[in-house]
């Protein structure tokens, strides 16, 4: 009872940290499948919703004067391009700068983390959608899928190269420098949500502590929001004459930050009704959403701060 009246704290009286945005740069790094011509279901919102996050999140850094690093991994059919730009180079053309394999995407992915370069009130945004393998391995719940895996022996390189534990991941991502969210719309997304301040082993009295603790000391603290839990799955708004296709998560979190949907397929960047963009709004805006549809239920994690993503 006492956990739960703490959490409830935490939700009611939250301290939000926000980077500053004249000089705090933003990292996005994106990655979308849409597994056309592979041994698994076909999506066909994923690369709608991966191009629909960076035009929105490019054009809110643009709003609040930031300057914006994009990594863009996506396959289609048979092409896997990975796609790099700056704020300076808006407009451009995009230049292809490399080609990757099925089996080195999982490496790219953790060597971008490696390199960013972010400094420490840097916002940094990882984002997926694809699909969610839910995995029996003890405390390895959930993955992302990065390939085929349809006709792959679970014990072989190219399966392991493949598939992306979603524990591995957030660790992976909790060593870059900066204030760090991660967006992943797929089944099974709530396995990464990770209780860093509250747990049913720790002592209340460490608990209470902790959850009071200085965000300085706390480099490794990831913010998190999935589609849905564990053990549900996400689900697609299908094409229609008036809309696209989108994950009803990501369609739901682009409404939040401000993304305008129009009818016959016309949709765009837009400026939020909120001046402020924060994690926790997010979950809660998308949670009140969900709640009409009823299929879906958005995770996020329970941290002593929330995250101010954009203030304008």
């Amino acid at each position: 009872m006492l956990i739960v009246l703490i959490l409830s704290i935490i939700f009611l009286t939250s301290c939000c940290f926000s980077p500053t945005n004249i000089q705090s740069d933003i990292y996005l790094v994106s990655v979308a499948f849409d597994y056309d011509k592979m041994g698994v279901n076909t999506l066909s919102g994923t690369l709608n919703d991966q191009e629909a996050i960076i035009n929105q999140i490019d054009y809110l850094a643009e709003q609040s004067k930031r300057n914006i690093y994009s990594y863009q991994i996506t396959q289609k059919g048979n092409n896997i391009l990975y796609r790099y730009y700056t704020k300076q180079s808006r407009g451009e053309e995009i230049e292809v700068i490399k080609d990757i394999s099925l089996n080195n995407i999982k490496n790219e992915i953790q060597n971008i983390f490696t390199t960013l370069g972010s400094k420490k009130n840097d916002l940094i945004i990882f984002f997926y959608a694809g699909h969610g393998l839910s995995s029996s391995e003890k405390e390895r719940l959930g993955a992302l899928v990065l390939g085929d895996i349809s006709a792959l022996s679970v014990d072989s390189n190219s399966y392991k190269s493949r598939i992306y534990f979603l524990e591995e991941l957030r660790y992976d991502f909790s060593q870059v420098t900066g204030n760090k969210v991660i967006f992943i719309d797929s089944c099974h997304s709530g396995a990464i949500v990770k209780n860093d301040i509250v747990d049913k082993s720790t002592d209340i009295k460490d608990s209470y502590q902790n959850l009071f603790a200085t965000y300085e000391s706390r480099n490794d603290l990831v913010w998190e929001l999935s589609a849905c839990t564990a053990d549900s799955l996400a689900y697609e708004n299908e094409e229609t004459q008036d809309s696209k296709a989108h994950g009803k998560y990501t369609k739901e979190l682009l409404e939040y930050l401000g993304y305008n949907f129009y009818a016959e397929q016309v949709e765009g960047p837009g400026m939020p009704y909120s001046k402020q963009l924060s994690v926790i709004d997010a979950w809660k805006y998308i949670n009140d959403k969900f709640k009409r549809i009823g299929k879906q239920t958005p995770v996020t994690s329970v941290t002593e701060r929330d995250l101010v993503l954009f203030t304008f």
